[in-house]
């Protein structure tokens, strides 16, 4: 489902994963798996055996601190992945399912997570969550959620309803115009690293970009996008249907 790399050692992978079956914990594949090799080899963590894992974050300043969101809500670990601990309420429905996670870049106790009914967010570490959607439209699928790289206030979140800008941490949300309603359909939201105002939206109908921080968009794909990552370079790799694996250098122009 996910893989994230780490930062500072580029030879550290994790891979989180769904369970296949409904088999025990033990024997349905599901949880995280490290590999120290660039991923030549992997070791799955105990202690998150069986559980189903849809997105991983890193806190940008201490990659040993990381956040799951999986099927049973958000977990956290402070020693890079060995041992993990369940920082969500484990009797509210509508907070679990974690689509999408981050980390706020100054405080690891702030945690953003979307899910398949809107937002949520903690700012105490998981002690209390509370839902952040005013401006967004109900019921919306919460595909991606990505903190401005310059401006920690100003966040973007990518839904089956379209493309949403915050620059109150989340407390008040607004739709961004530009992009048609049949391509609203966001996988991902991401943030050009070596452009911030430059933001892409991988869509089911394709790759729409802004270099205007979301107030005007233009078409450069008609891919079918399902997932997509910038390295630290600015490249681009995106995956999409029926063409496999796409690699831009120019900002995703061709």
């Amino acid at each position: 489902n996910v893989v994230a790399i780490d930062p500072e050692n580029s030879q550290i992978f994790y891979a989180g994963i769904s369970a296949t079956n409904a088999r025990p914990a033990a024997e349905n594949g599901g949880g995280i798996y490290k590999s120290v090799d660039a991923g030549r080899s992997w070791t799955r963590i105990s202690s998150m055996a069986g559980v189903s894992v849809y997105c991983l974050a890193m806190w940008e300043k201490d990659p040993h601190v990381m956040v799951a969101g999986t099927s049973h809500g958000v977990y956290r670990s402070r020693d890079a992945g060995e041992s993990w601990e369940h920082i969500s309420s484990a009797q509210d429905i509508e907070s679990q399912g974690i689509m999408s996670i981050a980390v706020d870049p100054k405080n690891s106790d702030v945690i953003y997570a979307g899910t398949p009914h809107l937002p949520w967010k903690t700012t105490d570490g998981g002690k209390s969550w509370h839902s952040i959607h005013t401006g967004m439209s109900d019921d919306s699928d919460v595909f991606s959620i990505k903190i401005d790289q310059q401006n920690h206030d100003r966040v973007y979140a990518s839904a089956c309803s379209g493309i949403y800008g915050s620059l109150s941490a989340g407390a008040q949300w607004a739709k961004f115009a530009g992009i048609p309603f049949s391509n609203r359909r966001t996988h991902v939201i991401a943030q050009d690293p070596k452009h911030p105002a430059t933001l892409y939206a991988a869509t089911t109908l394709g790759l729409w970009k802004s270099t205007s921080h979301g107030a005007e968009w233009r078409h450069t794909s008609e891919d079918s996008i399902n997932a997509m990552v910038l390295d630290p370079g600015g490249v681009m790799y995106l995956a999409v249907d029926q063409r496999g694996l796409l690699k831009s250098e120019d900002g995703g122009e061709t």
